[in-house]
């Protein structure tokens, strides 16, 4: 069963990773479609914190090593994105990496301002 496991994930990411370039335009559309409503969905998803952070201006209850793992993820992901031309993923990485690098910028301030 693990070996059937493995076989299945490898030949699922061949797929996944060479998807774009085996599909006819229209079917490129269609991926880069999907990339869209899911870029827009996940950032959708991200920026209530954001307002409500940026609001209450609160954020003791929130994990600085998380807003430090998510900024540089969402840049390095930024950057993926750039250099394949990946329009969906660079636009969603940038407006999570604007956002996360506001909510962890203000982290910061309040940690250091509440440690004085």
């Amino acid at each position: 069963k693990i070996i059937y496991t493995s076989i299945h994930n490898v030949i699922l990411c061949y797929f996944i990773f060479n998807l774009n370039y085996n599909f006819p335009v229209g079917r490129r559309i269609v991926v880069t479609y999907l990339g869209f409503l899911a870029a827009i969905l996940t950032t959708t998803a991200f920026l209530p914190q954001v307002f409500k952070t940026l609001k209450t201006k609160k954020t003791k209850d929130l994990s600085l090593i998380m807003y430090i793992l998510l900024t540089v993820g969402t840049f390095l992901w930024g950057i993926y994105g750039f250099l394949n031309h990946d329009i969906p993923l660079v636009l969603a990485n940038v407006i999570t990496f604007l956002s996360s690098v506001s909510i962890l910028v203000l982290k910061v301030k309040n940690d250091l301002t509440r440690s004085s």
